[in-house]
């Protein structure tokens, strides 16, 4: 008997975020990069998986799906972010996993999962790990002199206009700090920056440039709240996170910083770091990033479990439910 396909519900589905982990599935796939609010499957499948939560557009197809009991997996697709969760105004009524719209959330990390379980998610979050991860592997980095600072932002640093005026004050103030010390000659610095950032403090734009070429040079990393945190982390790179709105964390870090009068001393801090501090790091990360098996074997694994549920409970006629925990 043929098995029922598993849909890729995005405009983008050619995305590390699906591609990375394709293979693994045994179930033909099928992509669907174009549909509107009144989208629904065509033909029978055995589930359906989607990153795309957060508009009203797919807020009323996931409604549907589930209200049909077909499979519904959200993929989420980086670490959460206080203000985007709370603060921002989002399109769909559900906001950011609030609550989760499918029958299962793909979690990157233990501490994902308890942090939107807590939100009325109870027996809906698996702890999968980032597939695009997987491969994500970092040299140490080369022995030279001055060592070298990487400075990243978000993909979107800020939420409103007075998120934007603290983030643009916080890299200004990161800045002049730097100047001084590549002055002194103690460290260099490459700035990966996003959004108006690039044009404000007058750095190049670096989208051509792999950020695991930029990671794999860097001897410490600073960045905004953001995915780039943990994939410094996962490379052995000290990092400090910049956050001058003050924000709850969700990810935490054993450095930070959110006035000017830090910045030195966590330079200084991040280019002969304390093991304890590593230490702390280290932990985090197993926290927030599944890493003690590849994340793309499971997802697949959690796609097919989904799926074969789904078609075991239709065709004995009992209800669509799913285990709380279908991955160990």
């Amino acid at each position: 008997m043929n098995e029922l396909p598993v849909v890729f519900l995005s405009r983008r589905t050619d995305q590390p975020l699906y591609e990375s982990w394709r293979e693994f599935l045994r179930r033909p796939i099928l992509d669907v990069n174009e549909f509107d609010r009144d989208w629904f499957p065509s033909e029978e499948v055995g589930a359906v998986v989607s990153h795309d939560a957060y508009r009203q557009e797919t807020h009323d197809i996931f409604v549907r799906l589930i209200d049909r009991r077909i499979p519904t997996l959200i993929l989420a697709d980086g670490i959460l972010e206080y203000r985007n969760s709370w603060e921002q105004e989002h399109q769909s009524p559900a906001g950011i996993f609030n609550p989760v719209l499918g029958h299962k959330l793909a979690c990157i990390g233990p501490s994902q999962c308890r942090f939107v379980e807590s939100w009325g998610n109870a027996g809906k979050c698996e702890n999968v790990g980032m597939p695009r991860l997987d491969d994500f592997h970092i040299p140490p980095p080369p022995s030279r002199e001055p060592p070298l600072i990487l400075v990243c932002s978000a993909r979107k640093p800020w939420f409103s206009e007075a998120d934007k005026k603290l983030v643009v004050q916080s890299m200004e103030e990161l800045q002049e700090t730097a100047s001084g010390l590549e002055e002194k000659g103690v460290c260099k610095f490459v700035w990966r920056l996003t959004d108006d950032l690039q044009d404000i403090l007058g750095h190049g734009s670096r989208d051509q440039v792999p950020l695991a070429q930029d990671m794999a040079e860097a001897h410490a990393v600073i960045s905004t709240p953001s995915t780039i945190v943990l994939e410094a982390m996962k490379s052995d790179r000290p990092v400090a996170v910049m956050d001058y709105t003050n924000s709850p964390a969700y990810v935490q870090s054993a450095w930070s910083f959110n006035h000017k009068g830090m910045i030195s001393q966590v330079i200084a801090d991040l280019l002969d770091p304390p093991r304890a501090k590593l230490g702390f790091q280290q932990t985090v990360l197993r926290d927030c990033l599944q890493i003690d098996e590849p994340a793309s074997p499971r997802l697949a694994r959690l796609v097919e479990r989904m799926a074969d549920e789904g078609e075991r409970c239709k065709s004995s006629g009992v209800p669509f439910v799913l285990p709380e925990r279908i991955l160990d």
